[in-house]
């Protein structure tokens, strides 16, 4: 669930909950205490699918790379935990709202009778791009050259990309096989949400925040980002920084405009020395 001023209090005596497996639980520990009015939702992990191998994990950050897709395909197997858990409510599901990965709750919010909301923590052109290439499906003319160029027209500033640079999700994807059907009907689903929220902010990415596009179904976006009014002060995004803020801004300051590479790994990603000493020697090539 992302960060957002619906975490704040209640909503017409109504609480936010997030479900999810029990090892998971302590990533909401920080929220929690800040959030009182949050509660938790203990899943047991699907492990039934045949997906993934016993013991493997159940979050991403405990995972080879290789296990990823299988790990989103098998979280699809929750939906009926969560579909009998909503429907013993004693009071009524509002609504839905679920990561861009987890696009299997739209039909479950459906049975519930509720909206769904879909969250991405990528902005706006990430996720026009990727439904884009789920609804297309574009193919390949040469297998050999992974600087093919893809376009998409569709997309605002009609964007087009190599090959090389399109999602991995969508890369992997065989046609026929269990993980990656799955993969691009969660997709699908996400374009069926009531409204997309993304990780963004209004002046980033106006052309989706002012008016409804037909790349995302014309349904409304609201930005919940780092930047956005929503957050109250900034102390209530993120973590400790292991550098003070002032002295990033000097850094920043002493280069000229235009000269310094921005790069950014999810938070369930953490570099080994060794990635992270052929990523320094790789920026100081650049």
């Amino acid at each position: 669930m992302p960060r957002g001023p619906w975490e704040t209090r209640p909503v017409r005596s109504h609480r936010p909950h997030c479900p999810g497996p029990a090892l998971n639980v302590a990533h909401l520990a920080r929220l929690l205490v800040a959030c009182p009015s949050i509660a938790t939702v203990t899943l047991t992990f699907p492990l039934s699918s045949g997906l993934l191998p016993a013991r493997c994990g159940e979050n991403t950050e405990e995972l080879s790379g290789h296990l990823i897709r299988p790990f989103i395909a098998s979280l699809a197997a929750l939906r009926a935990l969560l579909l009998s858990w909503g429907k013993a409510q004693r009071r009524r599901v509002m609504a839905v709202i679920s990561d861009m990965f987890t696009g299997w709750t739209q039909p479950l919010a459906a049975e519930l009778g509720v909206p769904h909301v879909t969250f991405s923590p990528s902005g706006a052109l990430y996720l026009a791009v990727s439904s884009s290439l789920w609804r297309n499906m574009p193919k390949r003319r040469c297998l050999d050259d992974a600087d093919e160029v893809v376009s998409f027209l569709d997309v605002p500033g009609s964007p087009s990309l190599p090959w090389r640079h399109l999602s991995w999700l969508f890369r992997q994807y065989v046609a026929g096989d269990e993980v990656s059907e799955t993969i691009r009907q969660i997709f699908l689903w996400n374009l069926e949400s009531s409204c997309f929220v993304i990780n963004s902010c209004t002046p980033i990415e106006a052309a989706y925040v002012e008016r409804p596009l037909p790349d995302l179904m014309a349904k409304q976006v609201l930005t919940v980002g780092p930047l956005s009014d929503a957050v109250g002060s900034r102390t209530d995004r993120g973590g400790k920084p292991a550098v003070a803020l002032a002295s990033v801004a000097a850094w920043l300051d002493a280069f000229g405009d235009g000269s310094v590479l921005y790069i950014s790994f999810g938070t369930q990603l953490a570099l080994s020395p060794v990635h992270a000493a052929r990523l320094a020697d790789a920026l100081v090539l650049i």
